[in-house]
C-alpha cells in the first residue's frame, strides 16, 4: 500500500525504496553526474562542485556541471512560511 500520489517503479520491478525508481543502471556517483539537477536537490552540491573543478574531469562534463551550478546559485531566496529564507528550488 502506498500514499496517494505515489509513482510506481518502472517495469513492474519490486518497489521497496527510492533506488527502485532509478531508470538507469550505474553507481550513485555516475547517476548524479548524468543527472546533476536531481543530484543537487538530493544534497550532492559539494560533490558536484568538487568534480566541476577537479583536474582530470572531462572538459564537457566540467562545463555542464559549472552551468548547472551557476543556474542553481542564481535562484533568488524567497521568504518561507516561517519567515526563514527558502530557495525557490526547494533547497
Amino acid at each position: 500500500m502506498f500514499v496517494d500520489g505515489h509513482i510506481p517503479s518502472p517495469n513492474e520491478s519490486p518497489d521497496t525504496d527510492a533506488w527502485s525508481h532509478i531508470l538507469h543502471s550505474g553507481t550513485h556517483r555516475g547517476l548524479v553526474l548524468t543527472n546533476p539537477r536531481s543530484g543537487l536537490l538530493q544534497g550532492a552540491e559539494p560533490y558536484l562542485r568538487d568534480v566541476a573543478v577537479r583536474r582530470g574531469t572531462h572538459p564537457d562534463v566540467a562545463a555542464e556541471l559549472r552551468a548547472v551550478l551557476q543556474e542553481w546559485d542564481a535562484h533568488v531566496p524567497v521568504p518561507g512560511p516561517t519567515g526563514s529564507a527558502l530557495c525557490a528550488a526547494t533547497r
